[in-house]
């Protein structure tokens, strides 16, 4: 052995073999330093020029690899979302369960104690698995766990997941029961200096406040007799907190004048930009809606397409999945830029895409879908060039099996119908089996995504005239929208078909 090391020695003095010095070893000092410049970096993400998040992630990397347990956390946190910048030339970190899930359980090996490693942990469950079953009891058990050592983002998190059972709820009395837990907890997460509570507490007052179910509860509350108040509220201490949720929320309020506040277009504007320089990427779409819309009607001197057409983009290019939807919506039907159906198809797949990146957003799944489902159609349909292609679409995102023949008898009905109305004249409902799609339906999409349909099933009646005058085929969204929930459930919305 001896003998070993001295040729390699005497070879390494020749220049003949390279021997690998090891790197000094990082302080903790050093390591921190590297957290904080890292979290400086990623403060910037939003801003013009702003940082590069690859190199943010390798300062989190090698923090975590000598032995920093918070830049451990930080790195599966980016992973698990990715990160873009508006920064110049900058590099994209693409969402990666796998090397998320790598880093946080480094983490919580090197301190299983560590509270917001279990609760990234925790979002980590809910993101690869989904809100049901052994997911649900795992992430709820981490962030008990978080809440318990005293971390007020652990209580908010347990208050996030009852306001998700309470939109999943199938029965009056389990949704009662979540939303009596749901405000329970934020309440308790508010008290404890909670940001993100205060705005999700908000809305429950807002907007989940006017189902009769949630109301009864609410007003058994403090506060809970003026919900309006109560909710202004809360999105200003959100706000003052430094949230981009609650700023992006009294933005709202300015917007349309919600309850007491008066409206102000300028503050609206001014508080989205903010919001959106903080890193709420909705933002971004609201701020481009104000100006395509004028605040709902309420400033439509201060329409301006062109300001809008530049947030959509904006919107888009930072990943947010509602401002590009609504880009291939302004493609798709021709409002503040040239018509071009390809672009918005295009536009309508990375909405979906993003939006199962950043948390599953039903909504925006619910809504591109449909629109992608008519953009096909109309295709077909009209017989305009592309209709072969289309309909291959159709085939490869409604009719391909997924190991489930209810859906796959579903989505081969979809297509079924598009292939056979070519000559439009009538709508071929009669090769339908409806209950087996409103089964099919609830069963794969479960319950939440079951009502996201419906309120999209909603917008889009209500808009079928706009549609219409302005020479869109509404015809095949509208049949695709009965074959999802069904004349019951369209009668139900007080709608008819």
């Amino acid at each position: 052995m001896y003998r070993i090391a001295l040729r390699h020695w005497a070879l390494a003095q020749d220049g003949v073999l390279e021997i690998p010095r090891l790197e000094t070893p990082l302080t903790k000092a050093d390591t921190q330093a590297q957290v904080d410049q890292a979290d400086e970096i990623r403060k910037t993400f939003f801003l013009e020029g702003g940082g590069n998040p690859k190199h943010a992630l390798e300062l989190y990397e090698s923090a975590g690899n000598h032995g920093n347990v918070k830049g451990m956390v930080r790195a599966a946190a980016m992973w698990s979302t990715g990160a873009v910048s508006r920064g110049p030339g900058t590099t994209k970190v693409r969402k990666n369960v796998k090397h998320a899930m790598f880093w946080i359980n480094k983490a919580l090996r090197a301190d299983p104690d560590f509270p917001e490693a279990l609760n990234v942990r925790g979002d980590l469950w809910l993101d690869s698995k989904g809100k049901r079953g052994k997911a649900y009891k795992s992430a709820l058990d981490l962030y008990t766990k978080s809440a318990q050592l005293g971390d007020v983002d652990g209580i908010f998190r347990i208050g996030r997941l009852w306001h998700s059972q309470m939109q999943a709820a199938t029965t009056r009395a389990r949704k009662r029961k979540c939303c009596k837990n749901a405000i329970k907890e934020l309440n308790k997460a508010v008290e404890g200096g909670s940001a993100q509570a205060a705005s999700l507490l908000g809305s429950i007052y807002e907007n989940d406040g006017q189902d009769d179910d949630i109301a009864i509860v609410t007003q058994e509350t403090e506060g809970g007799d003026n919900p309006v108040k109560k909710a202004t509220e809360l999105y200003w201490l959100s706000m003052d907190r430094g949230s981009a949720q609650g700023t992006n929320d009294v933005a709202a309020c300015y917007e349309v004048a919600y309850g007491d506040v008066i409206g102000n277009f300028d503050l609206a504007k001014e508080l989205y930009e903010q919001a959106f320089k903080m890193g709420h990427l909705g933002a971004a779409a609201n701020l481009a809606l104000l100006y395509e819309l004028g605040g709902k009607g309420c400033f439509m001197d201060r329409i301006d397409g062109n300001e809008a057409f530049k947030w959509y983009n904006t919107g888009h290019a930072m990943g947010c999945p509602v401002a590009t939807y609504y880009l291939g919506s302004v493609y798709d039907n021709g409002s503040i830029a040239e018509r071009n159906p390809g672009l918005a198809e295009r536009l309508m797949v990375a909405a979906i895409h993003f939006a199962e990146d950043s948390g599953n957003d039903l909504d925006i799944i619910a809504r591109a879908n449909s629109d992608l489902f008519g953009i096909y159609a109309t295709k077909v349909v009209m017989n305009t060039e592309g209709a072969d292609q289309a309909r291959k679409e159709i085939w490869n995102r409604f009719g391909k099996s997924s190991g489930n023949s209810k859906l796959a008898k579903l989505r081969k009905e979809l297509a079924t119908i598009v292939s056979a109305s070519v000559d439009g004249n009538h709508s071929h409902a009669d090769m339908v089996s409806w209950p087996i799609a409103r089964e099919s339906a609830k069963e794969t999409l479960g319950p939440r995504n079951y009502e996201a349909v419906m309120r999209r099933a909603k917008i889009i009646l209500q808009d079928i005239r706009v549609r219409r005058l302005k020479n869109v085929e509404v015809a095949t969204d509208v049949e695709y929208l009965l074959h999802i929930v069904g004349e019951q459930g369209l009668a139900k919305l007080g709608l008819e078909c």
